[in-house]
């Protein structure tokens, strides 16, 4: 609400605005006259003959209030005749009459002819000689208006300005020069009159600024001053002076005294005295005016005639100056356009003068609360309050400023006196409602706007009524009152500000910018209005443009500190830190104290990697008391990164507890508690945060994966369901739920979710590894390679993506590429063991044999006392190639070699039994695999799948299906990625059994699970085949015989062989 109605509303200043509002429309009048004269060509045409001329005369016109001269056309003979002069010329013609009578009296009576022609001289000499021609002052003028009509400009006047008149003296002005101004003379003759013929040019008092009322009250002291000559001069004491005034730029206040008495007389000397005394007025522009005064025994025309001097007794102006030009040059002033117009000290020294005015009286309470002189505003209002009784104007002001500085009750009783008195000021009613709301008493508030009279409700009762109503969260109503306030009001800026707020806040955010667009118009930039706009900007997600916004006001406030900061923390949030911290040591530089700066410092140097002045800058917002939650989330965040978990955790708790529903910083907290090992605390910290905000998907999000660490799957499923319902294109969603259909088994569904992420982010680590996973499960190691490629595309330092690759290499007996990989690890890790005993072996494969003991050397110094580990890792790694180039018995020495060093190493075992496996030496490969078992706590249903397939090798199809039945349902609870190849042995068991559903429904279950392996290709052909399907037969062989993984070679001379014999 604003401070104070508008001076219209008050009677006691109704006159001081009528003629404020008078100065102006004559103004705006004579401006426009001033550019038809701008316009005049030269040569004219006189008003009253047409005749053409380049002579003007200057008529004066005007009103009760104010005048100026016009220049008009009038050729040099016009101007000699009525109207232009009162008295005129003429022949009277009618003599003539006379004479011819008296020819024909004389020629009747015979009298002698030079009698007749004596009496005839006598007669027509006056017919020749022309005689004066008078006319009234009335008539003159009445003429004169006539022809004047003719001219457009004071046609013009006469249609617009009430009261308008010619001011004609008894001898018009004489010629103007045709070289002269047209335009600077007219202004220059622009008066107005005030008092006792006061003169003064409007054209000055506009463009001095000059403040009405004190220059009202100057006037006003100057005719009390003449009145208190007046009034002790003796009656019979001739008095008839003129004062001459000059307000100056610079507060400088000048006064000439003309006239009698003379400079020695008391009371001229006192008159000078007090006139000295007058306080100064701020002005950008020189105002200059003339008061003159008289007694009765003073108004002899000698007396008036010795105040026609000119101004303060200056030389004659120059044709290109005016007086206030004048008035420069010779005072010595400049015009200062940037000047103060009203101060404190205006305020103070006019109110030891004279009495303020009401609204002077505001606008010096104004001037004291700018200072931060609170107490003095206040009683400034008080004081004027109790000398005046109390007008609506001032106590309402008084009302508002106690509630400016947070004294809501006192000014709810000074509201209630304003209501008591002036029980229809409405806008009393509406400062009541205000002072209400900012007490938390909303529904008090809007009982009392209902009950507020129903008349005289300005924009300003609306906004407030507003105000009201979203604070009741009636937004609907708060946009309609807003609405009124703006047919109010049409440019009434802080409804249209007001209700973009309210758009911003109920997501019509086209309609909240449209509304800024209107106040941009209405009124020049403000901070406040520019920080608006770019808030909606970011709302539209048009960031580059918000920042933009921020940049240009920054243009016209250099200095806003609140704007820079804005913009710091949209910088920040596009990724451009460097920048973002520019700004806000900028700001830091102009306002050290500015703790948001502080806190905007601290997450940028975390997001820099630079947690140790993150924790310095966020220290130095705490020792503010305006620091915010931010403040300690910064530090919280940073000591996290500086791995001082429980330091952090602090941090965060406080943060927590000042914001108990800011949801980055319970997220923040939820992080610190798992860092710290607390998952089911961290559990508990997103379960408060879901809620106050339950359709966070990233809190769900992170949730879910808690819940997975916690082996709650279903919980987790639940949390990436919904996360994935409330943003379809969150791809951690989409990633958390494959992990869920991962482990569940459901590799197609896993698989298709991890195709859809993937298709909104190609460049996804987590999804690209997942899915290489995956893949490798189905043996199609060359799409997993694909995947794994994407991922070092986009980071080649990515370690666990260049060891996967580096595995799959290996199987797919890609040495060369797999060193490579090799040497891309050790270059960021040198103590890779992995991959220092990988390029060993690959160093001796290719004959280098002292890179390969300089490697197998490092890796056991890395590791002294894994020396027989690191031994048998290397012996796999030479298995797992010889097995790959299908040398099954060196494969077997290898393996044999490792358990020489440790009989019970279950790789080194595996390892031989698939090598007797491959080279058909099934009775040597069904003895490790019963090894493993038997040592086994538990078996393990990749033992069992394995020993089932053995026993399928050597026709025991019962003991097979024993062993496939119950690792199946192992893998159910423990290992569903071994499932596939189960199945694909089950299938063949229940081939040999001629269970011919059973077998087809195992076969049908790898195919859903979109198994690749040449094993279940193979198997599946031999079903064909006992089903007498030989096509279905081929297709499947030709599949084994085309996967990257091999079968072992005599299964795929079994394959080929079908396949030559059928022609396929």
């Amino acid at each position: 609400m604003t401070n104070a109605p508008s001076q219209q509303d008050h009677n006691g200043e109704a006159v001081a605005v009528h003629g404020f509002e008078a100065r102006s429309l004559w103004y705006s009048l004579m401006q426009e006259i001033a550019a038809e004269l701008a316009a005049f060509p030269e040569l004219q045409h006189c008003m009253r003959c047409s005749a053409p001329t380049f002579q003007m005369l200057s008529i004066r016109a005007g009103t009760a209030a104010h005048s100026c001269e016009i220049p008009v056309p009038v050729c040099v003979p016009c101007s000699r005749e009525i109207p232009f002069v009162t008295v005129g010329r003429s022949h009277r013609p009618w003599a003539i009459v006379s004479i011819l009578t008296l020819a024909l009296i004389s020629a009747a009576a015979g009298v002698w002819p030079l009698v007749t022609l004596l009496l005839g001289l006598i007669v027509v000499v006056p017919i020749f000689v022309p005689t004066a021609r008078r006319m009234t002052i009335a008539e003159r003028n009445s003429r004169l208006e006539g022809l004047l009509r003719r001219t457009p400009v004071f046609n013009y006047l006469q249609l617009n300005v009430p009261g308008f008149h010619l001011e004609l003296p008894l001898k018009l002005r004489s010629y103007i020069s045709i070289n002269v101004d047209h335009v600077k003379a007219f202004r220059a003759s622009l008066r107005e009159y005030r008092q006792l013929k006061v003169l003064v040019s409007n054209y000055d008092l506009q463009r001095s600024e000059i403040d009405s009322r004190l220059f009202n009250m100057l006037i006003t002291r100057t005719r009390s001053l003449a009145a208190a000559v007046l009034n002790r001069a003796d009656v019979r004491e001739a008095i008839a002076l003129r004062v001459d005034c000059a307000i100056l730029p610079g507060r400088r206040l000048e006064f000439a005294v003309f006239g009698d008495p003379d400079d020695s007389h008391p009371l001229r000397q006192q008159l000078v005295v007090d006139l000295r005394q007058t306080p100064p007025i701020g002005v950008r522009w020189p105002v200059i005016f003339s008061f003159q005064f008289a007694n009765p025994a003073g108004c002899e025309t000698a007396n008036v005639e010795k105040l026609n001097t000119s101004l303060f007794g200056w030389p004659r102006i120059d044709d290109e100056q005016t007086i206030a030009e004048a008035a420069c040059r010779f005072f010595g002033v400049t015009p200062d356009p940037s000047a103060p117009l009203l101060t404190t000290a205006d305020c103070c020294s006019w109110g030891a003068v004279a009495p303020l005015t009401d609204s002077l009286v505001a606008d010096f309470s104004d001037l004291l609360l700018l200072e931060g002189r609170q107490e003095e505003a206040i009683a400034v209002l008080e004081e004027a309050i109790a000398r005046t009784s109390g007008s609506e104007l001032l106590l309402h002001k008084l009302a508002w400023l106690l509630g400016h500085v947070n004294q809501l009750e006192r000014g709810a009783a000074v509201c209630q006196q304003l209501m008591e008195r002036f029980p229809e000021y409405s806008a009393g009613w509406g400062l009541l409602a205000s002072l209400q709301l900012q007490m938390k008493r909303p529904v008090d508030a809007e009982h009392t706007l209902y009950a507020a009279p129903k008349n005289r409700r300005s924009a300003d009762f609306w906004i407030t009524s507003a105000e009201v109503a979203a604070a009741l969260e009636k937004t609907d109503l708060a946009i309609t009152f807003l609405n009124v306030a703006i047919l109010k009001n049409l440019a009434c800026v802080p409804a249209y500000m007001k209700q973009a707020e309210l758009f911003a806040d109920t997501g019509m955010f086209d309609r909240a910018l449209h509304n800024m667009e209107i106040v941009e118009r209405l009124r020049p930039p403000a901070p406040e209005q520019i920080s608006l706009k770019s808030r909606i900007l970011l709302d539209l997600n048009r960031i580059q443009d918000a920042i933009d916004t921020l940049t240009q006001g920054l243009d016209v406030f250099p200095d806003e500190p609140f704007l820079q900061f804005l913009r710091a923390d949209l910088l920040l949030a596009t990724g451009k830190p460097a920048m973002a911290l520019e700004d806000c040591q900028a700001i830091l530089r102009r306002a050290p104290d500015f703790s948001a700066a502080h806190e905007l410092e601290a997450l940028i140097h975390l997001e820099t990697d630079d947690p140790e002045s993150a924790v310095a800058a966020a220290e130095l917002a705490m020792q503010s008391d305006k620091a915010s939650p931010r403040a300690w989330y910064a530090r919280g965040i940073a000591r996290l990164q500086m791995q001082q978990v429980e330091l952090s955790v602090d941090d965060l708790e406080v943060a927590c507890r000042m914001a108990p529903h800011e949801m980055r910083q319970r997220y923040a907290l939820a992080r610190a508690r798992l860092a710290g090992g607390e998952t089911e605390m961290a559990v508990s910290e997103l379960d408060n945060l879901l809620g106050s905000h339950p359709h966070s998907s990233d809190a769900l999000v992170f949730r879910g994966f808690l819940h997975i660490a916690l082996g709650n799957s279903d919980l987790a499923g639940r949390d990436f369901q919904r996360a994935s319902e409330l943003s379809p294109r969150l791809v951690s969603a989409l990633y958390g739920l494959a992990v869920v259909k991962r482990m569940a088994g459901e590799f197609p569904a896993a698989l298709q979710l991890l195709d859809a992420a993937l298709q909104i982010d190609p460049t996804d680590e987590g999804c690209l590894l997942d899915r290489a996973r995956l893949l490798a499960t189905k043996d199609d190691l060359n799409a997993a390679t694909r995947d794994l490629d994407a991922v070092l595309e986009n980071d080649p330092d990515f370690l666990p993506a260049l060891l996967s690759r580096a595995r799959i290499r290996l199987h797919l007996g890609k040495l060369d590429d797999a060193r490579r990989d090799f040497d891309e690890i050790l270059k960021q890790e040198p103590e890779s063991t992995e991959a220092l005993i990988g390029r060993s072996v690959l160093s001796e494969q290719s004959g280098d044999t002292e890179s390969a003991e300089n490697d197998l050397q490092k890796a056991t110094e890395h590791s002294p006392g894994d020396s027989d580990k690191i031994e048998i890792a290397r012996l796999l790694i030479r298995a797992e190639i010889a097995h790959q180039n299908e040398q099954f018995e060196d494969a077997v020495g290898i393996c044999s070699q490792a358990l020489e060093i440790d009989p019970e190493n279950y790789d080194a075992r595996r390892e031989r039994a698939r090598a007797w496996w491959y080279s058909d030496c099934f009775v040597e490969a069904l003895d490790d695999y019963q090894f493993l078992i038997d040592r086994a706590e538990h078996p393990s249903c990749e033992l069992l799948c394995c020993r089932g397939g053995i026993y399928n090798e050597l026709g025991e199809f019962e003991l097979a299906l024993q062993d496939l039945e119950s690792s199946r349902q192992i893998a159910m609870l423990e290992s569903i990625s071994i499932l596939p190849w189960i199945l694909s042995s089950l299938g063949r068991t229940f081939t040999a059994l001629e269970r011919w559903a059973d077998a087809e429904a195992a076969f049908s279950e790898c195919l859903r699970l979109g198994h690749n392996s040449p094993w279940f290709h193979y198997y599946r052909g031999l079903f064909f085949i006992a089903r007498q399907d030989l096509s279905n037969a081929a297709k499947c062989f030709r599949q084994a015989l085309s996967t990257p993984r091999k079968l072992p070679p005599s299964k795929r001379a079994r394959a080929q062989a079908f396949l030559n014999k059928n022609g396929q």
